[in-house]
């Protein structure tokens, strides 16, 4: 399932916006709360 409250950057990674945090998270990482990981979609 696609996740909300996020965007897109260069390079595969994700700007989370779930927690104050604001992580940026690279592919195949979680952002420092855990509560997000970065998985590429399988196609």
């Amino acid at each position: 399932m696609e996740a909300i409250l996020y965007q897109t950057t260069s390079n595969n990674a994700v700007k989370c916006a779930m927690c104050a945090h604001r992580c940026v998270i690279p592919e195949g990482k979680r952002g420092i709360c855990g509560v997000r990981e970065n998985q590429m979609e399988s196609q």
